[in-house]
């Protein structure tokens, strides 16, 4: 292990873990106030108050405030970020990568969650909600497996038999039918049908040409 023109930093264990810079990673040896706490062949080179903290071959380079828990082939090459699982690289400010191994995987921009999961995501939530920028909250009450969600004018979800999407009725049209809600599904109250937005008005599903009385 090798702290090289690094000020205040700290490697707890591991093997040719490196903190200030590489000359086979073609690095400059600069970096302060860094630590890594164990593994193989991590690097923290030009940045400043980062962290990795084992792992294989992970690499924070050129950014600040930046953290790899571990994982292997991890990148960080931007302020503020984190990276995890193995080939996640996180080169945007601000982001959070995680990459499940199956390719590299990288932040595409500023500011984001990026997952790659090919086998899947797995939300344990009990009851409570998923609330995507304050405007739809998915509650779980209690639904078994099989079960779908059915949805309410207030963008509320309830567990339902499986098998089976049920629309909440609407006494009033959801929405103003126009070209932004184009295609866009509901069902009315007053004529127990499905109607549909043409871009212009609400009609009804098996009667087209009929408007559709709320």
């Amino acid at each position: 292990n090798v702290i090289s023109k690094g000020h205040h930093a700290v490697i707890a264990g591991g093997y040719q873990n490196t903190i200030g810079g590489d000359e086979d990673w073609n690095i400059p040896l600069v970096g302060g106030s860094n630590a890594i706490g164990g593994g193989y062949g991590n690097l923290i080179s030009s940045s400043n108050y980062s962290t990795i903290g084992g792992g294989k071959g992970n690499l924070i380079s050129n950014t600040n405030y930046s953290t790899i828990p571990g994982g292997y082939s991890n990148t960080i090459t931007s302020d503020y970020s984190f990276a995890a699982g193995q080939d996640a690289k996180a080169i945007h400010s601000n982001s959070f990568v995680w990459s499940d191994g199956s390719g590299v995987f990288s932040s595409t921009t500023s500011n984001q969650f990026a997952v790659q999961a090919t086998g899947g995501v797995k939300l344990a939530l009990g009851t409570a909600h998923i609330n995507v920028n304050d405007h739809y909250t998915l509650p779980y009450t209690g639904g078994s497996n099989g079960d779908l969600l059915q949805l309410d004018s207030s963008g509320d979800a309830n567990w339902v038999t499986p098998d089976m999407l049920q629309f909440d009725p609407q006494s009033s049209a959801p929405a103003t039918c126009s070209s932004t809600t184009k295609g866009a599904m509901a069902y009315a109250n007053t004529d127990n049908q499905f109607c549909f937005c043409n871009g212009t008005d609400w009609k009804q599903v098996y009667n087209y040409n009929t408007d559709c009385t709320w």
